[in-house]
């Protein structure tokens, strides 16, 4: 955590799209002072003493919560706030245990869950004010959420740079020669700026054939260009994995039809803020289906700082049927790189 002030806490299958925009905003405005969930969390750390350590740092927390964040299972049909050790519930009570500023964010319509229902360590959750975030007005909503945040950590945009108090010295007397020396120098920009555009005209003139013949070239480069659209940022690997209580697990390409929740993993190269990630599922040879059928498309992920890999849960409920599938992954809108797995 860089410094962090703001920690936004959501669960992925039920608010990740929100949690992106939402991070954007913040950090655009608070840059630096913005912890987003475990995606900040290294490699190797031991997740439970790194939430405590994050959480209890900054000033503010704020839970996204959806239509299903109180009700989300696991594979074995647990609810995930009733495992000890979710992610979310972990956060949350933390935050409740040290007395931190906790504001509810809530999507897609959602409402505070009754407290009853929540495990005794997060019930008090429901008592914080919430704030209502909603498509047709987002950049309103997310601006009250700003400016209460600026209310919290003592911070305001406030009015540009006062205006210098020292009084004005007053003007020589002998501006006639500033004057004339002033003229002359004009008159010597304009006069070379003529001279310029003659020499250009010529030039041009002289030229027109070479780049005439240099398009074609230049035409054949583009159409030999490589497909990404970020020739920076693109998918380094690309796997199919089981569910393991809400992450990725083992790396398969074989999938029963009992299966739940799968997940297609993208790791990127040169990962970085604001990369639009987006999977489509497709049929290839499944019984039923039309090949190049799309059966799903989920809408763009955008990428925080250092996101990676990228994940998408794809829940096999739709009853898909057995076949052979394919997943395309598009960066920045253009197609990247593709994975198959099979249901059998």
């Amino acid at each position: 955590m860089s410094n962090g002030n703001i920690f936004i806490s959501y669960r992925r299958e039920d608010t990740a799209g929100h949690a992106g925009r939402v991070y954007d905003r913040l950090n655009a405005r608070f840059p630096g002072h913005v912890f987003m969930d475990v995606t900040g969390i290294n490699l190797g750390d031991d997740f439970v003493v790194e939430i405590e350590r994050q959480v209890g740092a900054c000033q503010v927390f704020i839970e996204l919560i959806g239509t299903e964040w109180a009700t989300i299972t696991d594979h074995a049909g647990t609810r995930r706030l009733d495992h000890p050790e979710d992610f979310v519930r972990l956060e949350v009570a933390t935050a409740l245990r040290r007395g931190i500023t906790i504001i509810p964010v809530l999507v897609h319509g959602a409402t505070m869950p009754d407290g009853s229902t929540l495990p005794k360590e997060i019930a008090l959750l429901t008592r914080r004010n919430a704030l209502e975030i909603t498509e047709s007005d987002f950049d309103h909503d997310v601006e009250r959420l700003i400016k209460r945040l600026e209310t919290i950590l003592g911070e305001t945009r406030g009015p540009g740079p006062p205006r210098s108090a020292t009084p004005r010295t007053a003007k020589p007397r002998h501006g006639y020669l500033a004057l004339m020396i002033g003229i002359g120098v004009a008159l010597f920009v304009v006069g070379a700026i003529v001279l310029i555009l003659i020499l250009s005209s010529i030039n041009d003139t002289n030229t027109d054939t070479t780049a005439n013949a240099n398009l074609n070239t230049v035409a054949n480069s583009a159409n030999n260009a490589p497909d990404n659209a970020n020739a920076e940022v693109y998918v380094d690997q690309i796997y199919m994995a089981k569910d393991a209580d809400g992450q990725p697990g083992e790396k398969t390409t074989t999938f029963e039809t009992g299966d739940r929740m799968i997940y297609c993993v993208a790791k990127l190269n040169k990962s970085k803020a604001g990369t639009k990630v987006r999977f489509v599922l497709k049929a290839v040879d499944a019984a039923g289906l039309k090949n190049e059928e799309t059966i799903v498309t989920n809408p763009d992920y955008t990428t925080h700082a250092s996101e990676n890999p990228v994940y998408w849960p794809l829940s096999l409920s739709n009853n898909l049927r057995q076949g052979t599938y394919r997943v395309d992954v598009y960066i920045n809108g253009t197609l990247d790189k593709t994975t198959h797995f099979t249901i059998r």
